[in-house]
């Protein structure tokens, strides 16, 4: 499994920051006046503008406080859980089912990245 270095941890929040405003501002942009749709699209755009403090703040919040980082990535995962229920009122898509389970994925790997970075961090700091 790959490892994460603080930088390419850093980078990753930087390019999700970026996807996530884009594709928040666009969502809102064509939302067409629908009030749940916009409110996803805020939703969004919210956790674009976590990320980016997150990519300009990364070394103090990954060695001061990586709760807020972990924060982050765990109301991600709630967002992602809403989005999910909410797509069922379609019908059981498999995209939707596979798009979550990436996103849980996703979601055990930074969080374990950003504990043992953080971690490791702190034993540097002690030394």
């Amino acid at each position: 499994m790959l490892k994460e270095t603080p930088q390419s941890l850093r980078q990753y929040f930087g390019l999700v920051a970026i996807i996530t405003l884009v594709f928040g501002i666009a969502s809102l942009v064509q939302s067409g006046g629908a009030p749940v749709a916009i409110l996803l699209s805020l939703v969004a755009i919210v956790f674009g503008v976590w990320y980016l403090y997150i990519t300009v703040r990364f070394p103090q919040l990954l060695y001061g406080n990586p709760k807020l980082i972990r924060g982050v990535l765990l109301a991600n995962l709630v967002y992602s859980f809403i989005s999910f229920a909410l797509s069922l009122t379609g019908g059981l898509q498999v995209g939707g089912l596979v798009r979550l389970g990436l996103t849980i994925a996703i979601f055990l790997y930074l969080t374990k990245s950003v504990d043992r970075l953080s971690a490791q961090g702190k034993i540097a700091g002690d030394a």
